[in-house]
């Protein structure tokens, strides 16, 4: 993706290696420039304003432009830039003007520009100056959004945005969910005021709309289901309505939630529809102003403001599908327009197959007249003490929507056959309401909507349902299982410890502990073990959670209980104690800041912050110590008597007397900075940052099979039953079969507002995966989740 920008970046500032013959050198009055990229500065260039515009010095991003995509040839007087053969941009309206260069891309001329050849102060050598505005002429055209503002030359590559709405085009199998939350203020006319003066009118109203939209294929034709639920958040009497729909080949379906069943209604009047409530549908570049782009750890987050000059068609689809339209033209639409103010953010992660948009957030506001809330050709009762009393309405939206283009299951409803017969005409395959950028939805009669505390969507072949909830309170940053129950706590400082039973979900107990632990568990049958604030450690008992031994020693930084001992680690300090009854059994100092502890039944290992690993005896006696690379460990785990050990990209296994079995570069760093293990298939499992799942083989480091992933991880892997969870970034619990690492089950929000969003791995229990699920951002109140 860099390499995409920089390219662009390098097309402008390129012309050094040789001047042309026609350009006469000359002494000129610099100042200090800047060059950024994707909001990074990478340059710092002179330059001067000539011929009423601003030349800048090109010689020094030659190499940039070979390493970024773009190659560039230089003769003298010619500027060749080759794309990338994927690429065919199109400079159609670019005005070729006149000069002594001549630009091109892929041998085609796009522009000519004079440039002036004069001494660099920085190289004190003659080099080309290029004019800044006519190559963000040029970088428009190849997707690259430049801005100047006198001092600052900002780009921005949007080739990622560009080829993700590309792949969401052609997509035919993804699903859709999002959240809409609108409130509305009546503005009152004097004549207003003194009609409502002392009455109960509401003047204001807030409406929340979750959807849930699905795309896959029924019996070989294009097929859709869409679930939305509409409430009245001002008014909690009123239900709120759900409303479901159902597109096969060219047929389409419709259940209103008034109970009248399933409808057969115009395919026609579903795309109208589709396109004015569905938020992700239609989604183009035109629709952001000046974008900006900012790299995350699994591609770009783009984020502009809105440019409503682009809702133009959808305002326009909207008003002729109500009764209420007000006859507007398009001029008047444009009027209303022209207002709108809003913000748009689109997250694009980066796979193997392309860029794919798996997030979309956004808000506007706009005030409407209250005519264009009427028709005045045919006023209905109250229209006219409306437009009367209310001069105008205030509107603001906010919408949050994630996407996922995994195989969906989709069912017609009840009645309806899945050979549901499609036109021949219908050659697009736009029997998918907005198929053009990929919508989705799920099946008539999910639970998608319906009450928000215990409604749960999902897709793959065995869905996962909640089926319990436990404490609501202050996010912690760790749970841990003991025996047959799990526990975590609210990390509030007057916070308790609470136990449930992981199959069920029933509260066993509840310790009520004022200490305010830092974020540590580890759990045993007998016993569970917990950090404390004012350094130390502290053990409940698993059977009623009264305090059986404590310890004061320094922060303790990770703990495990493996066995009968509980292993804590503090800065430099592995503790070693009898985990039953507190007895110390031994001590050792290092000379490394440690960060990780683990044993299995014959050793304990210690990792530290600068790659070092130590291993030693149960007894306390050393075996060996290790280098393996300068990157910290952020994982230890056992596996038939050898470790595995991750560090930054890299996991390495090494046998029980310190030698080296083999080691695997994942090329990013690990979610969550640690694999998971099935030691009966001999397999370990890696996330990376791509996204991408790996299964190894645990005996030779080699690749089984790969998979690439909808959802990048945000959580670590755990193995189990034949399936690797993980808890993914944008809101889901995924389940990937261990067989071939194929979608097993996702679970979508258990509720509109409250997702999976968790950086803890998930925990499972026999046929239970038990996770802590926060709101986004990963702070404030907490819920532990059950899922069967």
């Amino acid at each position: 993706m860099k390499r995409r920008l920089a390219a662009g970046v390098a097309v402008a500032i390129l012309m050094g290696a040789a001047l042309t013959p026609s350009a006469s050198a000359s002494i000129q009055r610099t100042a200090p420039k800047n060059i950024l990229l994707d909001g990074n500065k990478v340059a710092s260039p002179s330059g001067f304003a000539a011929n009423g515009t601003t030349y800048m010095p090109v010689w020094y991003v030659m190499h940039a432009l070979n390493s970024l995509g773009i190659q560039s040839h230089w003769d003298g007087s010619h500027w060749n830039m080759v794309m990338p053969a994927s690429d065919a941009p199109d400079f159609t309206g670019l005005n070729i003007g006149s000069g002594n260069i001549s630009i091109r891309v892929n041998g085609n001329l796009v522009k000519k520009v004079n440039g002036i050849a004069a001494v660099d102060p920085s190289s004190r050598s003659l080099t080309m100056y290029m004019p800044v505005w006519y190559v963000m002429e040029i970088l428009r055209h190849v997707h690259v959004s430049s801005t100047w503002d006198g001092t600052n030359w900002r780009l921005e590559d949007l080739n990622p945005l560009v080829n993700a709405l590309k792949s969401g085009d052609s997509a035919t199998n993804f699903e859709v969910v999002s959240d809409l939350n609108m409130q509305m203020h009546m503005n009152l006319t004097s004549v207003g005021q003194q009609n409502l003066a002392g009455s109960n009118t509401p003047l204001d109203d807030q409406i929340k709309i979750h959807q849930d939209i699905r795309a896959g294929t029924v019996n070989g034709q294009r097929a859709a289901s869409i679930a939305m639920t509409v409430a009245d958040a001002q008014n909690t009497a009123t239900p709120a309505q759900t409303i479901n729909e159902y597109i096969q080949g060219t047929s389409a379906y419709v259940n209103d939630g008034t109970g009248a069943g399933w409808k057969t209604i115009p395919l026609s009047s579903v795309k109208s529809v589709g396109g004015s409530v569905q938020p992700d549908l239609g989604l183009q570049l035109s629709m952001i102003q000046n974008p900006t782009a900012q790299s995350t750890s699994t591609g770009y987050l783009y984020s502009g403001a809105l440019n409503a000059a682009g809702l133009q068609g959808y305002l326009e689809t909207a008003l002729a599908n109500t009764s209420t339209n007000g006859g507007f033209t398009s001029a008047q639409i444009a009027q209303l327009l022209s207002a709108v103010k809003g913000t748009v953010q689109i997250a694009v992660t980066d796979t193997q197959n392309g860029p794919q948009i798996t997030g979309e957030t956004g808000n506007m506001d706009m005030t409407l007249p209250s005519s264009a809330l009427v028709n005045p050709s045919n006023l209905q009762p109250g229209d006219s003490s409306f437009l009367q009393d209310v001069s105008s309405v205030t509107i603001h939206e906010t919408i949050d929507s994630i996407k996922n283009y995994l195989p969906q299951m989709i069912s017609p409803p009840s009645g309806v056959s899945a050979s549901t017969s499609s036109t021949a005409g219908d050659s697009t395959g736009s029997g998918v309401p907005g198929s053009s950028s990929g919508s989705s939805g799920t099946g008539p009669g999910s639970t998608s909507g319906s009450t928000p505390s215990t409604s749960s969507t999902s897709t793959g072949a065995n869905p996962l349902h909640m089926s319990w909830t436990g404490y609501e309170g202050n996010v912690g940053s760790n749970m841990t299982l003991a025996g047959n129950l799990v526990v975590a706590a609210d990390a509030d400082s007057n916070g308790s410890i609470y136990a449930y039973n992981a199959l069920t979900g029933q509260q066993a107990w509840e310790f009520p502990q004022n200490t305010f632990y830092n974020g540590i568990l580890a759990g045993s049958p007998n016993v569970v073990l917990m950090t404390l604030e004012n350094n130390g450690i502290q053990a409940l008992s698993t059977a009623d959670g009264q305090p059986v031994w404590s310890k004061q020693i320094p922060t303790p930084v990770d703990m495990k209980i493996v066995g009968q001992n509980a292993y804590v680690i503090t800065g430099n300090t592995l503790y070693v104690y009898n985990a039953k009854t507190g007895q110390q059994l031994w001590t050792h100092v290092f000379s490394d800041t440690l960060t990780h502890v683990n044993a299995d039944s014959q050793q304990v290992i210690v990792g530290a912050s600068d790659g070092k690993v130590y291993v030693l005896n149960l007894d306390g006696t050393p075996v060996y110590a290790a280098g393996l690379s300068s990157s910290k460990v952020t994982g230890l785990t056992p596996f038939n008597g050898n470790w595995l050990i991750t560090e930054g990209s890299q996991v390495f296994a090494v046998g029980p007397s310190g030698t080296l079995l083999w080691k695997y570069d994942a090329g990013s760093s690990m979610a969550g900075g640690n694999v998971a293990v099935d030691e009966g298939s001999n397999t370990a499992f890696v996330l990376n940052g791509r996204p991408q799942a790996v299964a190894l083989d645990l005996t030779t480091g080699t690749v089984k099979y790969s998979q690439n992933l909808a959802f990048a991880a945000f959580s670590a892997p755990v193995a189990a039953n034949g399936v690797v969870y993980y808890a993914s970034n944008l809101g889901y619990l995924v389940g990937l079969s261990e067989s071939d690492l194929s979608p097993q089950s996702i679970t979508a929000s258990y509720s509109p507002t409250e997702k999976v969003y968790t950086a803890v791995p998930p925990l499972v229990y026999q046929g239970t995966v038990i996770v802590q699920s926060h709101q986004p951002g990963y702070s404030g109140d907490a819920t532990l989740i059950g899922f069967d």
